[in-house]
Formats: structure tokens, C-alpha cells, sequence
């Protein structure tokens, strides 16, 4: 009988509550928030670092027998600038979203520490201006191009401490412990806003959870001013982790990195869409290609040919978009959502253009490498602009998406020939 009572009670089925853990990426937001103070010394970490690249080979004396001379150190000062901080801060928006402006950007650490310092006025109407975005990219991209800031350490000084001087002035004056410089006015703002969709880690808000939550009412400073509850886009959101767990919907997750371009999230507006084709894929591509050619025309000149090459380009690709949502009109979809599809191929192009700007990019291994993954980006692409195209199988849907896959191929032709260069 003994027996059979403990066989019976194997049997029966245990009602002790499973305890899930919540995925990896929701364990690792959370430990952001939890552990802050490791990332306030990472932040002020990466400030010393900047300071140091950026004043220390200006002053440092010119010793030819020792190994870490005043040129040396100026060139290694400019390589880790350009040829491995940005293109690493480019692939890291594109995976994890916008976590270099939240984490490690040095200009936003400083001005988000001098708003609690300074006068704190409202922010002013004309730095709210929407065409800040466009413009600041357009300016700092062609004074970074016209004054050699990619080859000498002076001219990279030069214009990344104007950025810096920009960026605590702004945080001096206006707002409290918050990152106005950040939002409206840094030149990066835009091609991190862009690169950031397709990041598959994002932090996410979960509406049911919001709503149902009836906890204490906790207090998160958002240092870009985003409404929590509304956010579905990685487009502005930092990645700082400060507001992992609010109300227990908020959490870092893992997505497909088309998503949110395919669901339309986040539709761009007409201004935001022109920047990305003429700003960042127009000026983008035309300053890196002729950066690598050897004649050197006097400024004016260089200016005009490559504002000209970057119109050209940007006007031929607007063109293609609106032609291919002409053939197919329809409210679901517009030329501004269809520009978001080539932005795989715009950002891998930029990465690698930057990469073999910087690196002695000889063997033919490297080539092939940088190759294979400005194909797997066009592939990406013209995926993206195939989900978004055919929504019914029908001979106009075939004809727009032609039209978008030949904007894509002239657009990887021009890549090829600029890191093959």
C-alpha cells in the first residue's frame, strides 16, 4: 500500500507557480538601470579618452627617438577618430540601437552635465526648428570634408572641439539635466535617428502592461524628452536604460531588424525623407568618393563638384521613390516609407566607404570581405523594398518595384566603386 502511495504521488502534477526568467535582453536593460553608476563612470571614462585624442598630440613635444612622438601620436589620434571610433559607432546604432548617444558620445555627457549647472531657460522655439537635422549634417559633413579633418589631427580638433564648445554652451543655457543639444541641434542626430531602425535590440513599451500596472509611480529622467508611453520607434530613444522596468513595460527586447520600417512605426516626414537622400545618402557618398581621389582642386571648386555629384544622386533616387508609389498609389504606402528601405545599403556603405577611407585596405581577402558584406546589405535592402511593394501580386506592383530596385543597383554600383577605389 506504502507503494502505491508513492507511486500515486509521483504521478500526481505539481501546482508550485513556474517561475520564467524574462529573456536575456530584458535581464541585460534592467541590469543598465540597476547598475548606473557603472555607466556614469564609463561616461566620464570616454570624456577623459576624447580630451586626451583631442588636446594631448596638440601639445605634446616632437621627440624623434622615442616611439610615441608628436606625429605619431597625431596619427593615431586621427586613425582612432576616424577610421575605427566612427565606423564602429555606425555598426553599433545599426545593431543596438542609438547607445552610443546614450552611453559612450562624450558631447552628450558633458552638456547634460552642465544643464544642471547652468541657467536653465525654456528651450526656444528656433532650436526646435525641424530643419536643424538637415542642415547641421549638411554644413559639419562638408566643413569635415573641406578642411582635411579626415587626415590632420588640427583640422579634427578643430571641428570636433567647435562640436563639443556647441553642445556645453547649449546645455549652459538652456534646459536642466536634459540633452537639448542631443535632440535639435548635433549633426549626427539624423544619421543615428535613421541607422537605429534597424537595430533588432530596442527598448519597447508593452500598452497592456502600462495599463494595468498600479504600482508606485516612479520617476524617470528622459534626458531627450521622449513620451515613454508612445514610444514605438529606436529613432530617438538613447538605449541608456534609464527607464528599463518602468511600470513593468518597458524592457529591452530582441526584433527582426526590418520591422520596424515594414510596419511603419515610424513614417518619416517629407523633410526627414530628403535629408536621407540627399544629406546622408547624396553627400554621404559623394564626400567619401572624391575624398579618395588624388586631384586636388581649389576648395570652391571641390565644394560646387561635390554638392553637385550629391544633388544629382539624391535627386535620382527621390525620383524612383515617388515613380514607383505613382505606379502604385496607394495610402499603405508612400515615397517617404519606400526611402527607408535603402537605408541598409546606405549605412553599410558609409561603414565600409569610412573603413577603407582610413585602413590600407592590399589583400585580396579584405576586398572580397568588404564586398560580401555590401552585398548582403543590398540584399537586405531590396528586400525590405520588395515587403513593402508587393502587398497584391499584380504587373504594376512588378513595374514599382523595378523602379526601386534600380535606384538600389545604381546605388551599390557607386558603393562598389568607392571601396574599390
Amino acid at each position: 500500500m506504502n507503494l502505491l502511495m508513492r507511486t500515486r504521488q509521483k504521478e500526481l502534477p505539481s501546482f508550485e507557480p513556474a517561475i520564467k526568467k524574462p529573456p536575456f535582453a530584458a535581464r541585460f536593460g534592467m541590469a543598465m538601470k540597476r547598475h548606473a553608476q557603472w555607466i556614469t563612470l564609463i561616461q566620464w571614462g570616454m570624456v577623459g579618452v576624447y580630451l586626451f585624442l583631442l588636446f594631448a598630440p596638440l601639445v605634446f613635444p616632437d621627440y624623434a627617438d622615442i616611439p610615441f612622438s608628436w606625429t605619431r601620436l597625431q596619427l593615431l589620434a586621427v586613425f582612432l577618430f576616424w577610421g575605427v571610433g566612427w565606423p564602429l559607432i555606425m555598426l553599433s546604432t545599426m545593431v543596438f540601437g542609438r547607445i552610443w548617444c546614450g552611453i559612450f558620445c562624450p558631447d552628450g555627457t558633458l552638456t547634460e552635465a552642465i544643464s544642471h549647472h547652468g541657467q536653465k531657460r525654456s528651450i526656444p522655439r528656433w532650436i526646435r526648428w525641424p530643419g536643424w537635422p538637415c542642415l547641421s549634417f549638411t554644413l559639419y559633413t562638408l566643413c569635415l570634408f573641406l578642411c582635411g579633418a579626415f587626415h590632420q589631427h588640427a583640422a579634427s580638433a578643430v571641428m570636433l572641439g567647435t562640436l563639443s564648445l556647441a553642445a556645453m554652451l547649449t546645455g549652459f543655457l538652456y534646459a536642466n539635466g536634459k540633452r537639448v543639444w542631443c535632440m535639435y541641434l548635433c549633426p549626427s542626430n539624423a544619421l543615428f535617428s535613421f541607422l537605429a531602425r534597424l537595430a533588432p535590440f530596442s527598448f519597447q513599451v508593452d500598452p497592456a502592461k502600462w495599463e494595468a500596472y498600479q504600482g508606485p509611480a516612479e520617476r524617470i529622467n528622459c534626458a531627450t524628452l521622449i513620451n515613454i508611453k508612445q514610444m514605438k520607434s529606436a529613432a530617438l530613444c538613447h538605449a541608456c536604460g534609464r527607464c528599463s522596468g518602468y511600470r513593468d513595460a518597458v524592457e529591452l527586447t530582441v526584433r527582426n531588424p526590418g520591422h520596424e520600417i515594414l510596419s511603419g512605426i515610424s513614417k518619416p516626414t517629407t523633410l526627414q525623407a530628403l535629408t536621407l537622400l540627399f544629406g546622408i545618402i547624396g553627400l554621404g557618398t559623394a564626400s567619401l568618393f572624391f575624398s579618395q581621389n588624388a586631384f586636388e582642386p581649389d576648395p570652391l571648386s571641390l565644394a560646387s563638384l561635390v554638392v553637385g555629384c550629391a544633388m544629382a544622386l539624391g535627386g535620382f533616387l527621390w525620383g524612383m521613390m515617388r515613380l514607383s508609389c505613382r505606379i502604385i498609389p496607394s495610402v499603405l504606402l508612400s515615397w517617404q516609407q519606400l526611402s527607408l528601405g535603402l537605408i541598409p545599403l546606405a549605412g553599410m556603405g558609409l561603414f565600409l566607404g569610412f573603413v577603407r577611407f582610413t585602413l590600407p585596405i592590399t589583400g585580396i581577402w579584405q576586398g572580397m570581405i568588404m564586398q560580401a558584406l555590401l552585398a548582403a546589405a543590398f540584399l537586405f535592402s531590396l528586400w525590405l523594398g520588395y515587403r513593402l511593394v508587393f502587398r497584391e501580386t499584380r504587373l504594376r506592383h512588378v513595374m514599382a518595384f523595378a523602379m526601386y530596385a534600380i535606384a538600389l543597383g545604381t546605388l551599390g554600383l557607386i558603393w562598389i566603386s568607392v571601396i574599390s577605389a
